[in-house]
């Protein structure tokens, strides 16, 4: 693994190094680790202080009860893991790559859609493709792509007010957005639309700043020159729908069925209109690297999943990608 240094000259990482800087780790001793990969311990040490050379930071702290990672530790202990486990699968992708692939394949679904559509990932991978090792990863769209870039997610799912240049898209579907609120007011019957106008002077709870629903409502209630006097601002949808639930104010986010939702039970959905907003949901991945066969074959049912659960009758204010225009 080559690592460039300030002065440009690539310095070689060897991979039985970084495979015996995981075996310290999970041992918390060098004493033990010696042991387990078969090296005398002063080999291991010098080996240890090669790495730490080369990277030119500290790796370990020793103490009398073993040894663990420095925080750039934790962060190599992390990537060695990747690539010794991509190093594993190699033999494998070569010989048999389309028809039956395997290996780790990291995927990402936003905080708002994981409820509806990661069990079903999971377990239609599990089907298909069995000699496929998946990595679920959850957080806000916003985070990611962050995790795409960095390339580790290989493909996730995200919602989108304006699409991230930097990453090749597969839009799915668009996706209105709607009001939430606990239905005790007689004005509210879920599936009844509301105008912007009239929402706006309920809401007291909405996503935190970045997050594409409120980036989407901002754009909207700037053009219209209406202002929300937002009182909390949450990190998670599921904590926003059971304040919501709760009584602890009104919200927005997107128009999906509540039922799929731990405390969603209770909530009444009213789609936004004048305007109608909405979400892009896309499956994305880097432009950087090319996919391996095993996370083609599961981003095509990640497209499979999405599609048909947003088909169920249960499922309103989507349009489909081949209707949108």
């Amino acid at each position: 693994m080559p690592i460039k240094s300030d002065y440009g000259a690539e310095k070689i990482v060897d991979f039985r190094h970084l495979s015996n800087f995981v075996q310290i780790v999970d041992a918390g001793s060098l004493t033990r680790a010696a042991g387990m990969v078969g090296v005398a311990q002063p080999a291991l040490t010098f080996q240890i202080a090669r790495l730490e050379q080369e990277l030119e930071c500290q790796l370990l702290i020793r103490s009398t009860r073993g040894v663990y990672p420095t925080e750039a530790g934790m962060i190599l202990y992390r990537e060695a893991q990747s690539i010794l486990r991509h190093l594993q699968d190699v033999p494998q992708l070569v010989r048999n790559p389309a028809i039956d692939p395997s290996g780790d394949v990291t995927i990402g679904f936003p905080n708002s859609l994981t409820p509806y559509f990661s069990t079903s990932v999971v377990a239609a991978v599990q089907e298909k493709l069995p000699r496929v090792r998946l990595r679920i990863f959850e957080g806000e769209s916003v985070v990611q792509r962050e995790q795409i870039m960095r390339n580790r997610v290989e493909v996730a799912l995200i919602c989108e007010h304006v699409p991230a240049a930097d990453l090749h898209h597969r839009l799915l579907f668009k996706q209105r957005l709607a009001f939430l609120c606990d239905g005790r007011d007689s004005r509210d019957r879920d599936g009844d639309p509301i105008e912007l106008v009239d929402a706006v002077g309920r809401i007291s709870g909405l996503p935190n700043v970045g997050n594409p629903v409120r980036a989407a409502l901002d754009t909207a209630t700037q053009k219209l020159g209406l202002s929300i006097d937002v009182r909390v601002e949450y990190n998670a949808v599921r904590t926003l729908i059971s304040a919501v639930g709760r009584g602890l104010g009104a919200s927005i986010n997107l128009w999906m069925p509540m039922q799929d939702v731990d405390d969603g039970q209770g909530i009444v959905t009213r789609p936004i209109i004048k305007p109608h907003i909405w979400l892009e949901v896309s499956l994305c991945r880097s432009k950087l690297h090319q996919p391996t066969p095993a996370a083609v074959r599961v981003e095509e049912i990640m497209a499979e999943v999405a599609l048909d659960r947003i088909s169920c009758a249960d499922w309103q204010g989507a349009v489909l990608q081949e209707s949108v225009g």
